[in-house]
């Protein structure tokens, strides 16, 4: 099942549909049950900016073979350590936001818009960074999308058509100064917390302790438990 999750949407309603057609529904039905999960509550909502924030942002920023590679890039630009994090997050937002994900693939109905729901304060977030940089760089959302671009950010390249497409779409209001202050401190606390630099991983709490916005407080307190139950409230029944 967890091999089979690894695909696209459509691999995976079609792996369901030849177990039911084998007489395995219990299998299909665990399969679909997975994706439909993981789409809703690790890649929206709170629980993604927290592992966006973690992985993205802090492991994932540290690894040589990974987004770390570009650390030496963005320092010939000025950008300092904690920028770079921030732009880690934005970057991995701009790949599983803007480009066709597995949302996409769910179908219409109240769980889907339970999700999409889910998918705002993942966007406030990723909106706050932006203007972070549009405050202290003078960068705007093109601007930060051409130079990850140009670094080779991962899987950038591969979905650029539809991110810029979505990009100009999308209208930006200028967030609310506290939710954009916390959302910095939030990503920059959480990257940090899962760094091998033992004097970042102190800084990491001294960051979240100064956090005092409600609504990012919520986002490090958010229930997955009760989420999930929500989401999925008589989805077996049907």
């Amino acid at each position: 099942v967890i091999s089979i999750n690894e695909g696209t949407v459509q691999e995976i309603e079609n792996e369901a549909r030849r177990m039911t057609e084998k007489g395995l529904c219990a299998e299909a039905l665990l399969c679909k049950a997975l994706m439909y999960a993981d789409s809703s509550i690790e890649v929206t909502g709170s629980s993604a900016v927290i592992r966006r924030a973690q992985f993205a942002s802090g492991e994932r920023a540290e690894n040589p073979e990974d987004i770390g590679a570009l650390w030496k890039i963005a320092e010939r630009h000025g950008f300092a350590d904690k920028d770079f994090r921030l732009l880690a997050f934005i970057g991995e937002s701009m790949v599983q936001m803007h480009s066709e994900t597995a949302l996409q693939g769910l179908p219409a109905g109240e769980s889907l818009d339970e999700i999409r729901q889910r998918r705002k304060i993942e966007e406030r977030v990723y909106d706050a960074l932006v203007y972070y940089f549009e405050e202290n760089h003078g960068l705007d959302e093109k601007d930060i999308f051409d130079f990850l671009l140009e670094c080779g950010f991962p899987k950038l390249e591969k979905s650029k058509e539809r991110i810029l497409g979505s990009m100009s779409e999308n209208q930006k209001e200028e967030p609310d100064r506290s939710f954009a202050d916390d959302a910095v401190r939030l990503v920059i606390s959480l990257a940090y917390s899962q760094s091998r630099d033992e004097l970042r991983k102190t800084e990491s709490g001294l960051v979240q302790a100064v956090i005092s916005n409600k609504e990012i407080k919520d986002i490090l307190e958010d229930s997955d438990a009760n989420e999930l139950k929500k989401i999925f409230a008589g989805f077996f029944e049907k």
